[in-house]
């Protein structure tokens, strides 16, 4: 059982660092390529698919897109001229982007008839996505809750 648990607890660390250097890189390299064409790309597609549908997971997967497009604004505003900034929102965003880009490939799967692809559809909505606003209200925060302890307390 001990031995479980610290194997559990190293997979976790690797885990997490994987996941900050991941953040790091879509947001210190990827999203700025090219002036940002590929994230434009990618929310014309996702637009694209959802114009003129209904459903309720078109217009949940707009409204994380919508998000995603703030966040978008806010690390253009912030995060280009400071880059920890930019550093320390980095893994909000990638749940952001993340949860947004699941939003989109649910709806795509919903449209099937497949009643189990519906019912974890409807669990992803209820259940998952509303972890969106808690990431954009942690990004759009900002470095300050990081950088607020005083060195001396360390």
């Amino acid at each position: 059982m001990i031995e479980q648990l610290l194997r559990d607890s190293r997979i976790a660390m690797i885990y997490e660092g994987t996941n900050g250097i991941q953040a790091l890189d879509l947001v210190g390299r990827k999203l700025p390529k090219n002036q940002g064409q590929a994230m434009m790309s990618l929310i014309s597609d996702i637009r694209k698919d959802i114009k003129g549908h209904d459903h309720y997971s078109a217009v949940m997967t707009e409204k994380a897109l919508k998000e995603l497009e703030s966040c978008n604004v806010w690390l253009l505003m912030n995060g280009m001229k400071d880059p920890e900034e930019a550093a320390a929102v980095a893994t909000p965003y990638l749940h952001v982007f993340s949860l947004t880009l699941l939003s989109w490939m649910w709806f795509k799967l919903v449209r099937s008839d497949n009643l189990v692809y519906n019912k974890l559809c409807q669990f992803f909505f209820e259940y998952q996505l509303p972890e969106l606003d808690l990431h954009v209200k942690r990004l759009k925060k900002g470095k300050g809750m990081y950088f607020c302890i005083d060195d001396n307390l360390l």
